[in-house]
């Protein structure tokens, strides 16, 4: 990022290289029944199948796969039902059809085309919260890297390592501050040239959603797989906590983990730069 007085995280081509070289961290990898133990499904009864509520007491194992957000999501829940399951995929697919850099029919996409568009009340709330995240971080996480990220390919598949020329002058439209959300109006307005993607707190926001669905029907225990992010509502059906390992970076081929991580009603989320990159001149590039 750059401007006068702007104390931003973001402010050359070699910032920029060094936060993507922090992305590039570890994964999760959830341990197996053979390891650190995966929920129960002892079935505890059947699931009330008119309204997708779950019946009490009942752990009988559900799990759907979507495809969203660039990535394979796997959700399970222990309660609940099929159909219920159906309605949290529509929700997901909605969530996406509204966040979606690349969608001409998305909201974002709207806004970033047109440089001001009206948008529904996730994609207000979600904005408003990305933007509060970009402040207290200081522009470390900025929201309108967007031109920057597709230079890069991340976004077309067209992957290459841009001209220091070129980044510099894409970074002098990346400044998170003159994002305008109009709460009001339920517009979001952007100064000529700058663009938006909201990838980075998307999958986080689609976790919460899909964890208050499942509580409303009555779930209780539930892992959600969102590529990258591990979210999970209650313990397991035996009452302890889920355990998360972290994978080793340096050797992933290895299977070793740097540790595990024991949750309950939590999340844990973190990037891997050795699944998903390109290799340039002298790095690797996380996505």
């Amino acid at each position: 990022m750059t401007g006068k007085g702007n104390k931003g995280f973001i402010k050359s081509i070699s910032d920029f290289r060094r936060f993507a070289a922090l992305a590039a961290l570890c994964v999760l990898l959830v341990v197996s029944a053979a390891g650190c133990g995966t929920a129960d499904s002892t079935s505890g009864g059947s699931a009330g199948a008119d309204a997708g509520k779950a019946v009490q007491g009942d752990t009988t194992e559900h799990s759907t796969t979507v495809f969203a957000m660039d990535t394979v999501m796997n959700i399970t829940t222990y309660g609940g039902s099929d159909e219920l399951l159906n309605k949290v995929q529509s929700r997901i697919e909605q969530l996406e059809s509204m966040f979606s850099t690349t969608d001409e029919n998305s909201e974002i996409y709207a806004v970033n085309r047109d440089g001001s568009a009206k948008v529904s009340s996730d994609t207000e709330t979600l904005t408003k919260f990305a933007l509060d995240i970009c402040g207290k971080t200081n522009g470390a996480l900025d929201i309108s890297i967007y031109p920057v990220v597709r230079e890069w390919g991340f976004t077309t598949g067209d992957f290459k390592v841009p001209d220091d020329s070129v980044i510099k002058d894409l970074l002098t439209h990346v400044d998170y501050r003159k994002v305008k959300l109009n709460e009001n109006e339920d517009t979001i307005t952007l100064d000529k040239d700058m663009k938006i993607d909201l990838g980075s707190v998307a999958k986080g926001y689609t976790g919460d959603q899909v964890i208050n669905m499942l509580k409303e029907a009555g779930v209780q225990s539930a892992l959600l797989d969102l590529g990258g992010n591990i979210q999970t509502l209650g313990s397991k059906t035996d009452g302890s906590d889920w355990r998360v390992a972290v994978q080793d970076p340096k050797d992933p081929s290895s299977g070793d983990y740097l540790g595990v991580v024991a949750i309950s009603d939590k999340a844990v989320i973190t990037s891997g730069g050795y699944e998903r990159y390109f290799q340039g001149p002298a790095f690797q590039s996380p996505l």
